[in-house]
This record gives structure tokens, sequence and C-alpha cells, in this order.
């Protein structure tokens, strides 16, 4: 039966498929294979329906291998189809909740005799000084239904023996998807790689062509040209530097994804200092009050990449308080659960709740029109983060700022 399944065929269709039913295996009039939404009924067996509603209660029940002669006295729905599955015995495949393997056995007449009428109390008669029935001892015969033929010992360790064989098969199976799929992914970084390539080279030169005869253009011409002209050729310039930085951005994030890790111990404080003098704080933002703290505890992971989470969060933190009265950033850490978090609080415009885990998606913004950006910036500060098995949360409110908090 092994032998029959082939890896490239689910385990539904395989079954299907072997010259010897799995419902051979042993005494049953029919049997199911459940995988999530696949199901495949064999003989005699509740319908489909029936046997989803039955998947769900042996999800719900949790033991790997349930087997029971009067389904309807655990599961109640059973009544329904018991001349088909008064009896059942399931097992659990691999690790999934909802992957069965379950063989049905139809109702059996089974007479019970007991001591008496359970049913019927014994009383005792004063007039005739005895027990009354006084055939309460006589055997009474009660006819039990909705019960199927016992599984034995040997079955239950058959199906032991067979859902250890199809869970080697299962393994088998994964470890294929598992080859399959790294090496789509291989081929997918290939593209990737030729994508960037494209970006870097094929689309730069035409968009500098593009920027290059629009600046002549206003350079040389603008005397001549009327004030609709001229303003047309603003907005070619703006445009094409936007492009520019969408490439850039989508350039940044690609690198990224790819690269590998490089890490190393280096000094928090040293490195906000640098990204400071490389904004030209004082004259580009000579009313901004920042606040560095001074026990910055050192960071251990890849520099460039720290430094360019850092470069990001600093430049929204810049660009969305600008607009402040007086404008103010924090940058500091603290300690929690063993773990050093960072932050950066600035008194900037703030986020709306409904936008707060949209933000660290790719080309996703909420201040659209009154602030230039991409919306790759967080999306490639949250990479950084998940490269480096980190987290990064923010608690913001409107108009009143926010604080972006991070961990390695």
């Amino acid at each position: 039966m092994l032998a029959d399944l082939k890896i490239e065929n689910t385990l539904g269709e395989g079954l299907e498929n072997t010259k010897i039913p799995f419902t051979s295996l042993m005494e049953s009039g029919g049997g199911a294979v459940v995988l999530n939404d696949e199901i495949k009924l064999f003989g005699n067996t509740p319908t489909e329906a029936e046997v989803i509603d039955l998947s769900n209660f042996l999800t719900e029940n949790e033991e790997i291998i349930f087997y029971t002669k009067q389904l309807k006295k655990h599961f109640a729905a059973a009544e329904n189809y018991k001349k088909s599955a008064s009896g059942i015995l399931s097992i659990r495949l691999g690790r999934a909740k909802n992957h069965f393997i379950i063989w049905f056995r139809p109702e059996v007449s089974e007479t019970v005799s007991w001591g008496g009428n359970p049913n019927k109390k014994i009383t005792y008669n004063e007039e005739k000084q005895r027990l009354s029935p006084r055939k309460s001892f006589e055997k009474w015969t009660e006819k039990l239904d909705g019960i199927s033929n016992s599984w034995q010992d040997y079955e239950v360790e058959t199906a032991k023996a067979f859902r250890e064989n199809l869970n080697q098969f299962i393994l088998k199976k994964q470890k294929e998807e598992i080859s399959r799929l790294n090496q789509n992914l291989e081929e997918a970084n290939k593209d990737l790689k030729l994508f960037s390539y494209g970006i870097s080279h094929d689309l730069r030169s035409p968009l500098r062509g593009i920027t290059g005869y629009t600046q002549i253009l206003k350079e040389d011409f603008s005397e001549n040209l009327p004030a609709e002209a001229l303003e047309t050729i603003e907005t070619i310039l703006k445009s094409s530097n936007r492009m520019e930085g969408i490439i850039d951005d989508i350039l940044s994030f690609s690198k990224i994804t790819g690269g590998e890790l490089q890490n190393k111990n280096f000094s928090t404080k040293k490195l906000l200092q640098e990204l400071l003098v490389s904004f030209n704080i004082k004259t580009n933002y000579p009313n901004f009050n920042i606040e560095i703290a001074e026990n910055l505890p050192y960071t251990y992971g890849d520099c460039p990449m720290i430094s360019q989470l850092w470069s990001n969060l600093l430049g929204n933190a810049l660009k969305y308080t600008q607009q402040a009265p007086y404008p103010q950033i924090k940058i500091g850490s603290f300690s929690q659960e063993n773990k050093d978090v960072f932050y950066i609080k600035d008194n900037g415009i703030g986020i709306p709740e409904h936008q707060k885990d949209q933000i660290f998606k790719m080309f996703s913004r909420f201040a659209k029109k009154d602030f230039k950006g991409t919306g790759i910036g967080l999306a490639i500060v949250a990479r950084i983060l998940e490269k480096h098995n980190g987290k990064i949360w923010v608690e913001s409110e409107p108009e009143k700022g926010s604080t972006f908090f991070f961990h390695l």
C-alpha cells in the first residue's frame, strides 16, 4: 500500500489509487481521509458534510488515536448515521490538528442481560412478606442500538503502525516541497538582483535625461516661457526627483533583504552623533532641541544596517516635527525583559490609532500632501529589525507626537 503512494500526489489521491484500499487493513464498512479541506470517502460512510462535523469533533478531542464502538455516546450527531458509522477508529496524522484517517463500522444489534430490569425498582411487599416483583432476579434482556463490533487491540496496533508509516511519507513529501521552494527562492533572488540592476541602470539613465533637459529648459528658456509652462517644468523636476528617491529606496530595501549580517559591537551614541552631523542639524533644523541620553548601551548588530535604521527614524522625526512651535526630539533607552529597548520621541504631528499597523508596510503613508517621502523608510526599518530578530512598535497620538520603540 505504501509502495503505491506517489510523492507528487496528495495523500488523499494516493490512498484513493492504491491497489489495496486502506479500509482492508481491518474489518470496516468504509473509511475517510480528511486533510484540511480535502476529503475522500471510501465504501459505506456518512456524508461528506457529516464527516466534516465529525472531524471537527475529533480536532477538539485532541487524541492521536480515538476509537469507540458507540460513537453517539461521545458525539450526539452520530445518531443520524449509526447504520454506517456506529463505531469509528481514527488516527491523527503529523502535527496538523485536522488531518485524519478514519475507519467506520456499521451498527450491530447487541443484547445485554441484566440480573433484573435496571429501570424497575424493587420494593418489599408487607402483605406477602417478600420482595416484589417476584421475578426481579430473573434475566432481563434489552436490545441496544447504535453499537458496532468492538475494536480489538491488534487493530488499534495496526492503526498505530499505519500512522507511523504515513507520517514518514508525509515528512518525505514535505522535504520534497521544501527543496522545491528553496529552488524557487533561489530563482526569485536571482530575479530580484536582476531587477535591482535594471532599476539602478536602465531606469536611472532615462530619468537623468528627463531631469537634465528639463533643467536646461528652465535655465536657458525661462525668460521666453509663459508662467504656465514654467509651472509645468517645476512639476516635471519635482516628479523626477521623487522618482529618483523611490528608486534609491527600492534599492536600499532589496540590499537589506538579500544582504548578510556582519554583526559587531559599536557605540550607539557615537553613531547617532555622526548622523546628526550628516543631517547638518544646526543649519537645516536650527529651532530643534535634540537630546541624546548619556548612558546609551552599545549595540551588537550590522553597523551599516543599524545606521540606516536610525537615519530613517531620525529623518522621520525631523520631518514630521518641523511644524511644531517648539520642535523636540529625545533619544534614550531602558531595559525590559533582559533586552535593551531604544526609543526616539518627538512632539510632531502624531499618527492616528487606525494607521499604526500600516506605517511599517511598503509605500504606506498617511501624511501625503504636506510632507515629502516614498513610504518605504519604515518598511526598511522593520525589515532591518526582522533580520536582527528584533521588534518595533509605536505609541502615538495625533498632534501630540510619536515615540518609536525597538530592540534587537
